[in-house]
């Protein structure tokens, strides 16, 4: 479910702030918001083995941090370390559409069902038959 992803973001939506569970993802711009919807992201915010609670806490408090912002274009290719790098898309006016393509170095590696149902609402027999399997990075999904 999350090697592809289509990302339809009805009229006055938000993709709030969130770690990929995927080491990285391709994304293609296909329909941009009349107005918002500025892809914002905290580069680097945690490491292997260290999720930075502290700095996470302080961005979603709205303090300080080197947040980052990219007004993406239709047609606009990225592609981004969203396991490492804090990110979210700003309020919409209008929709907006992404396709997203995620990879993940280690074999096998599936979402875990806590965090597959979380976002997806749903779960397959894949993510319970693969549930022991996690990144070798020590950070959570």
């Amino acid at each position: 479910m999350r090697g592809l992803i289509i990302n339809a973001m009805p009229n006055n939506t938000t993709l709030g702030w969130h770690f990929d569970a995927n080491e990285f993802v391709v994304s293609l711009m296909t329909k941009k918001a009349e107005q918002g919807g500025e892809f914002e992201y905290c580069p680097n915010i945690r490491q292997p083995g260290t999720e930075n609670y502290e700095t996470v806490q302080e961005v979603l408090d709205g303090k300080p941090y080197e947040v980052k912002v990219l007004d993406l274009q239709v047609g606009d290719i990225q592609i981004f370390k969203g396991r490492f790098s804090m990110h979210r898309v700003a309020p919409t006016q209008g929709q907006r559409h992404t396709a997203i393509f995620g990879y993940s170095r280690e074999p096998g590696y599936i979402g875990s069902v806590e965090s597959t149902q979380r976002i997806y609402g749903r779960v397959m027999q894949e993510h319970i038959d693969a549930d022991h399997i996690r990144h070798s990075d020590g950070l959570s999904d």
